[in-house]
């Protein structure tokens, strides 16, 4: 009897996931059909203009005001086609992406409420999201950056339960891919924290150690050599790509998606990119000290890192060179001084 039950509920599951491909289709399609055979907004105007780009020019993007890998992507899987079919073919490319944000909704449904149930109902409003299919009419990158951030989430999930080297690495690289499709998957790095800060608070708990905070940042201190570097290896090809010559022949050929920009502008991205390439320099000679002298390292707490990458980040981010004496230091050297004296 039980085996019946279970084979019932197991059919019904089955028929009501059928009813919903249905559903989702009838909600998707509309915006597959949005407008064409011409852009809806300025969004798919420029994305499609990087696409025929890829085809017809190469795969340079040029200056773009986005991360890439999603039109790398779409341009890859939508390849075997013909390209003036991209704008149809990618809006329901991207409702298999909203699939796939349903498939990891409902995974993790299923793995913290322990119901099938729960699962399917976690799918079901995810598939047939108002606001994810309204997106996925469009060509763009939202619903791409929400099937990465799941799947990154479950990754980072694994990791925090297990520890194991696998689930740290692929929770990595999906965080890596989120961040190549768009900024806004910065919060995951902010998740990773988070992950590694609650592993040494469970450390400590089985250890009885009476700091679980400074055994979660002994935690942290054995990833920082390993983030250091990753942060040194990419300024430095930012830097080594976007130098001056190479960002005047960036400019010159992107054409009049970016022709509001003028010398000031190009000024200063040169500046910035310059500060990239002594920056990455000196987080790399950092990283690669850290890694090959472990003695180092109670010398750099979280916090003091943090400090550095801060330094780093107003640095980069400041149109000339900040010099001690500049105002708008003080405030960030109180803040460091403050760090130093708390550590003491």
């Amino acid at each position: 009897m039980v085996w019946r039950s279970r084979r019932a509920t197991g059919l019904a599951l089955g028929i009501l996931t059928f009813g919903l491909f249905g559903v989702a289709i009838y909600v998707h399609h509309q915006g597959w059909l949005l407008n064409l055979p011409v852009a809806a907004n300025v969004d798919e105007r420029q994305g499609l203009a990087l696409l025929y780009g890829f085809e017809k020019e190469g795969l340079n993007p040029h200056f773009f005001h986005y991360p890439t890998f999603y039109y790398y992507l779409t341009w890859l899987l939508l390849k075997p086609w013909a390209i003036g079919q991209s704008l149809l073919l990618g809006r329901i490319l991207n409702s298999v992406f909203v699939l796939l944000t349903a498939v990891s909704a409902a995974w993790m449904a299923h793995r913290f409420a322990r119901s099938k149930l729960a699962a399917w109902l976690a799918g079901t409003l995810t598939a047939t999201s108002p606001i994810l299919a309204t997106s996925a009419g469009y060509l763009g990158t939202d619903v791409l950056l929400a099937a990465l951030t799941t799947f990154a989430l479950i990754s980072l999930e694994r990791y925090r339960r297990t520890g194991e080297r696998r689930a740290w690495w692929i929770s990595l690289v999906l965080v890596g891919l989120a961040l190549s499709t768009k900024y806004t998957a910065v919060m995951l790095i902010a998740v990773y924290i988070c992950v590694e800060w609650l592993r040494g608070r469970e450390a400590g708990s089985v250890r009885g150690h009476p700091s679980t905070m400074r055994l979660a940042g002994r935690s942290l201190q054995s990833h920082w050599s390993v983030v250091l570097l990753t942060v040194g290896a990419v300024l430095t090809l930012a830097g080594g790509l976007a130098g001056p010559g190479a960002l005047q022949t960036v400019f010159q050929g992107s054409g009049g998606i970016n022709a509001t920009w003028n010398d000031a502008d190009l000024h200063f991205v040169e500046s910035m990119a310059s500060k990239f390439l002594v920056s990455a320099l000196v987080l790399s000679i950092g990283a690669a000290l850290l890694q090959r002298r472990p003695s180092l390292r109670p010398a750099f707490p979280p916090s003091r890192v943090a400090s550095a990458l801060l330094v780093v980040f107003w640095s980069v981010c400041s149109h000339q060179s900040i010099l001690p004496d500049r105002v708008e230091v003080l405030p960030l050297r109180l803040w460091i001084g403050a760090q130093g004296e708390r550590e003491r």
